[in-house]
């Protein structure tokens, strides 16, 4: 069934990911894998409930079952913070399996847990590192932008949310509001390209574009289309993080025509 739909689907991942940072292939595997262990979850859970058929595993059973059912159909976006709350009942239902498996005499060799606990944690610090190296970069990216364009604030504005509008906002840069704001000849515009709420102007009205690059996560990463990796929103892509060649987060600067049109407001 995974297989079908990413054979179906492949077409859709071209969208997300950037072919000099990843392959469709290299994306099928990360989503098959991590999958194929979202099914696990779900057969312990079953599993456990049907041997035990008592309160205890009917709760652990609702706690695993509810939560994939909630961050799957009813939560209004697909993130990776969604399915946290079911981790403390996956960790019991796992004891509970190696408990029932020493009792019934199958035999786990001594140093299977240690090497599954070193492993999930290593995995677990990567992702951390890597969402702090994005964040980092999106302070950095704008504090260069700030120290350009300081003494052109009356002409400067910026887009995008996330970090960037953060920091820009406190360092007291101007953001550009498509129901308020006007850009007008001569104007400047920073835009990050790994963000959200875009609106470039008209390439007539550009006379000319600069980039500040300011070089992220390299090996993985937790929000960027290029790699499909979209841990906080599914809008970036399929994977709450994902492996790959992660290209530097890039600031798009735009200086408009002295005869640039005036674009009406929204």
């Amino acid at each position: 069934m995974i297989a079908a739909a990413l054979f179906f689907g492949g077409a859709v991942l071209v969208k997300y990911i950037s072919t000099s940072a990843t392959s469709g292939t290299f994306v099928e595997i990360q989503i098959t894998f991590w999958a194929v262990g979202g099914l696990g979850v779900a057969a312990l859970a079953i599993a456990d409930l049907w041997n035990q058929r008592n309160a205890t595993a009917w709760l652990l059973a609702l706690w695993v079952l509810g939560t994939f059912s909630f961050a799957a159909f009813f939560n209004w976006t697909v993130n990776g913070r969604s399915i946290l709350p079911m981790a403390p009942a996956v960790g019991i239902l796992i004891a509970r399996r190696l408990d029932r498996n020493a009792v019934a005499g199958w035999k786990t060799p001594p140093f299977a847990a240690s090497v599954c606990l070193a492993t999930g944690a290593a995995l677990a610090l990567l992702v951390a590192q890597a969402d702090y190296l994005f964040g980092e970069a999106s302070r950095q990216a704008a504090v260069r932008t700030h120290a350009r364009f300081v003494n052109e604030q009356k002409t400067f504005w910026f887009e995008g949310h996330w970090g960037f509008q953060y920091y820009m906002e406190s360092l007291g840069m101007a953001e550009f509001d498509v129901s308020r704001s006007a850009l007008k000849p001569e104007n400047i515009l920073a835009m990050p390209e790994n963000n959200t709420g875009l609106l470039p102007p008209k390439l007539e009205a550009i006379a000319r574009r600069e980039n500040i690059y300011v070089q992220g996560p390299r090996f993985i990463a937790t929000m960027n289309p290029a790699v499909a990796a979209s841990f906080y929103a599914a809008i970036r892509g399929p994977l709450p993080f994902a492996f790959g060649k992660v290209p530097p987060e890039n600031v798009f600067i735009y200086f408009l025509k002295p005869d640039a049109p005036t674009p009406p407001k929204n």
